[in-house]
């Protein structure tokens, strides 16, 4: 029964002290030493003290101390890491704040009195000095890297009982002035008599300071003995060095001296200090504590009243008043400035990037910036699961041009179409110049008929544009590709360039000055848009499927001759009237290396040559590529015993022809009996210029890595 009556008075106890100790502790407050204050003043008359200064004069007064850790931990620092020493509190706080945090002080009206009762001021001051000293020395020796907030723990533990005095009166007041009375005796008095302890009131005040765990929990612990063992942390340690220091005895002289036999064994066993070396700690303490004690009879002038001081201090405050205002206003002003100068540079920043996205001829956005617009679009589409169409356009005999009329012609002429290219542009699409004479627009949110249309108004648009500069006779017409329908997952803005371009090869083959159009919803209707309006059927081909990849199984070796001789087979005329070179059937198998993106890397895979000529090469590949992607083939000559040959040079065009097998088309730059790139692609990356260019256009435009082979 008895323990359960005592679980109860210590349950409402805790309860009492949680709901009522901090209002309690935050209406009294803690008065400076008269001699520090003085020490405050002097040091804000002078322009050229220093923050160290003022913290050597801070730290000898517990009022001033806790104020300064208090606003330092102020939540509008934002700081990592909580203040937990007076040195760190100045660095955060900086001058001008810790001079206006050290002039709020208060002062009482007597050293003899606090809150109406009498009370020896002085001695409370030596003794806090005194144990924080004492603190610092002891914990220098026991846990150095905590020697600073040891001495603030010292300073503070009993900050708690002036807070008391001034809110439960005289009764506490006299018991701590009863002579004899040990720390130790004092705390269990005050816990039997009265309804708060000092230690719970220290405990309210440090969270009211935000004080840290490294501060808070010594000091709720400086009458609670802590056993110290090899595993025991450095806080617990430094709980030990406030135990110790808390229930040390004070003279009447407050002369350091160890009499208490339990105190000595406490040190000895958890401080691992013998008496020699206890009694060195306490000697240094007495005379660190003699030298850093203010002396009112140094400081303070003859028959100063007291209430001065806190006049001078309000002087001081109301200056500092002012000249943080002018200070706002300045940095205010600096504010404006750097905010005006950001806008301009944002602004330029702006202007400079809209003119690096930029075809500088044209004025259209150029291949990297296009890939960008193109796939924000895309991914628009996608999420409103709604439909978009994509031009690939190219200027018909555009060599002619440049060769009859002179590249300024050329050029004349592409500035001009640019123009009728960029009004095409609707719904938030975009346009740009892909390379040489082609051109590419983007067009979201259109519906198939719509976007039939444009594709052959676009067309005829080309077609009626007129060049006074040319001759008569000569008209300037463009063939056209384009390809609809809600984009699939996963689809980038390349794959659908690539069908795109396609179908503008197909409006080639068929006769130029037409639209070749495409839906993705229905892929076996081609249409191409002859000039008279007619639609024709395609040339026949057996390339008319979308060039999206397939998931289907590696291609046999036999499947890739099928596919070479079928080709071979229907190409032949419809070729024969676009090349000037012939091409000779070349049945083989091969091995096609290609660079992995923008990087040096290389990835091999079985291909299969179909034909060949002194300037390229056609094969049959597993996997989609890009126009200009520079690329290698290991053939095989002759018979197996013969030696390899290696051929290198770009892509010229990419068509898908069934399942995962798509006809490449390679414009040939460079053999060789030795491999070209795939015995040190790194040096063959660096040693061809061509493919110094093209890797560096597959990296600026981010063009997604291929897959396995």
């Amino acid at each position: 029964m008895g323990n359960l009556r005592h679980m109860r008075i210590v349950a409402n106890r805790s309860r009492y002290v949680r709901d009522e100790m901090p209002t309690l502790v935050g209406q009294p407050k803690a008065p400076t030493n008269s001699a520090v204050a003085a020490q405050v003043l002097r040091l804000g008359d002078d322009p050229n003290s220093s923050a160290a200064q003022l913290a050597d004069v801070i730290r000898t007064d517990p009022a001033l101390t806790s104020r300064l850790l208090e606003t330092a931990n102020a939540a509008r620092f934002a700081l990592r890491e909580p203040v937990a020493t007076i040195g760190r509190a100045v660095s955060v706080l900086g001058l001008r704040r810790t001079r206006m945090v050290a002039l709020g002080f208060q002062v009482a009206a007597h050293p003899d009195e606090l809150g109406g009762c009498p009370f020896d001021l002085k001695t409370f001051w030596r003794r806090s000095l005194l144990r924080a000293c004492l603190a610092q020395e002891i914990a220098a020796e026991v846990v150095p890297t905590l020697a600073d907030e040891a001495y603030v723990i010292g300073l503070l533990q009993d900050c708690g009982i002036v807070h008391l005095v001034q809110s439960l009166g005289a009764s506490y007041a006299a018991l701590y002035a009863t002579a004899n009375l040990s720390p130790a005796a004092f705390y269990k008095r005050e816990t039997q008599r009265f309804a708060h302890n000092h230690v719970e009131a220290i405990d309210a005040m440090a969270e009211q300071w935000s004080l840290p765990q490294v501060l808070a929990d010594p000091l709720g612990r400086h009458h609670c003995p802590v056993t110290i063992g090899p595993e025991s942390s450095e806080l617990e340690t430094l709980s030990a060095v406030s135990y110790f220091v808390g229930s040390l005895p004070l003279g009447h002289e407050e002369m350091l001296a160890l009499s208490d036999p339990a105190l000595r064994d406490y040190a000895a066993a958890n401080l691992a200090l013998a008496e020699p070396a206890l009694q060195d700690c306490l000697g240094r303490a007495d005379h660190a504590c003699r030298e850093m004690a203010p002396s009112p009879a140094e400081h303070l002038p003859e028959n100063l009243d007291r209430r001065d001081l806190v006049e001078q201090a309000n002087c001081h405050l109301s200056r500092a008043t002012s000249e943080a205002a002018r200070h706002i206003e300045a940095v205010e002003a600096e504010c404006d400035l750097i905010r005006g100068q950001q806008m301009d540079l944002k602004s330029a920043l702006g202007q400079y990037r809209e003119l690096a996205a930029r075809d500088p001829l044209t004025h259209l956005l150029n291949r990297g910036a296009l890939a960008e617009a193109a796939m924000a679009c895309i991914r628009k589409c996608r999420d409103k699961n709604t439909p978009q169409c994509v031009f690939f356009l190219d200027i018909d005999d555009f060599k002619v041009i440049n060769d009859d009329f002179g590249h300024h012609m050329g050029d004349e002429v592409l500035r001009v179409l640019a123009g009728v290219v960029s009004d095409t542009v609707v719904n938030g699409g975009c346009a740009g110049r892909y390379g040489g004479e082609e051109f590419i627009v983007v067009l979201p949110a259109l519906d198939e008929q719509e976007s039939r249309r444009r594709a052959e108004g676009l067309v005829d648009r080309v077609r009626r544009t007129s060049f006074p500069d040319l001759f008569s006779n000569h008209s300037v017409t463009c063939s056209l590709g384009a390809v609809w329908g809600r984009p699939k997952p996963g689809m980038s803005a390349q794959e659908l360039f690539t069908a795109a371009d396609e179908l503008m090869y197909q409006a080639k083959l068929g006769g130029k000055d037409r639209c070749c159009f495409r839906s993705f919803e229905s892929p076996d209707a081609v249409l191409v848009l002859a000039p008279n309006g007619r639609t024709v059927q395609p040339a026949a081909s057996s390339l008319d499927d979308v060039p999206i990849r397939s998931e289907n199984a590696h291609p046999t070796p036999e499947e890739f001759h099928r596919l070479a001789v079928e080709l071979n087979r229907s190409q032949t005329q419809r070729f024969a009237d676009l090349r000037k070179r012939e091409r000779h059937g070349l049945l083989t198998p091969c091995v096609v290396n290609c660079f992995i993106g923008g990087s040096p890397t290389l990835q091999g895979s079985a291909a299969y040559v179909r034909n060949i000529s002194t300037g390229g090469l056609g094969v049959l590949a597993v996997r989609p590529m890009i126009r200009g992607e520079p690329v290698e083939v290991a053939l095989q000559q002759e018979d197996e015993h013969s030696n390899m040959l290696y051929v290198a040079g770009l892509v010229a065009f990419c068509r898908h022809v069934e399942g995962r097998i798509y006809e490449v088309g390679i414009q040939l730059l460079a053999q060789a009996k030795d491999p070209i790139f795939s015995r040190d692609p790194s040096s063959a990356a660096q040693r061809f210029d061509w493919v110094v260019a093209a890797l560096r256009t597959a990296h600026d435009q981010g063009e997604p890595l291929k897959e396995g082979a």
